[in-house]
């Protein structure tokens, strides 16, 4: 069956794995309207996750949402999702909650956002439950004010006391740290192991 005039898919909840993923993947290249795609806790896993984005990469030019939460994501996966969406000139909602990508992802997030010409329509970054710490909130808090995000929602992470009061000042002319959305179940005081403190970041 034709899906060429399909413009919302949802996927959430659906247990794909890798090879459903490329199934998906293929599938989805025959819907070029697409502009809404949901695939949250759905197990594409990286190698999945890499397949749907780089057959993305290619199609759906008009693609406005998009949500990768919750599929096993790690850092160098982020690396994949900037290649292929870094271009497309509609996207204005990008979630990638409860993947463990931490500092190091939300580093190269920021990079390419503040980078003239890519993400041209993001408004929103979700990044809730991705072992951020406060290095990677402040950097985050920085991105925010260069670009102008409308919302970068960040709960369910580690943000100490100190680094929450950096983002507040450095938010405070970008409407506050309100972007960041409801912080009820940031962690203040545990601490993960993929945290990578030591993480120098800085944009520019």
């Amino acid at each position: 069956a034709s899906c060429e005039a399909l413009e919302v898919a949802n996927f959430e909840d659906v247990t794909f794995g890798g090879d459903g993923a490329a199934v998906l993947a293929r599938s989805l290249e025959k819907c070029p309207s697409l502009r809404h795609l949901n695939v949250r806790d759905s197990m594409l896993e990286e190698e999945g996750a890499e397949e749907l984005l780089e057959m993305l990469s290619t199609n759906a030019e008009g693609l406005e949402f998009l949500d990768l939460s919750g599929n096993d994501l790690m850092a160098d996966s982020v690396e994949k999702v900037v290649a292929c969406l870094k271009e497309k000139p509609a996207l204005k909602y990008l979630a990638l909650d409860d993947n463990e990508i931490g500092n190091k992802g939300v580093f190269l997030l920021g990079q390419a956002i503040t980078t003239p010409g890519q993400f041209p329509a993001l408004t929103t970054l979700s990044l809730k439950g991705c072992d951020v710490s406060a290095a990677g909130a402040t950097f985050l808090a920085r991105v925010v004010a260069a670009r102008g995000l409308e919302s970068a929602p960040l709960d369910g992470n580690f943000i100490s006391e100190a680094g929450l009061e950096e983002c507040a000042a450095l938010l405070e002319s970008a409407g506050g740290i309100d972007v960041f959305g409801p912080l009820e179940d940031n962690d203040e005081v545990s601490f993960s192991p993929n945290l990578n403190p030591s993480l120098s970041l800085s944009l520019g």
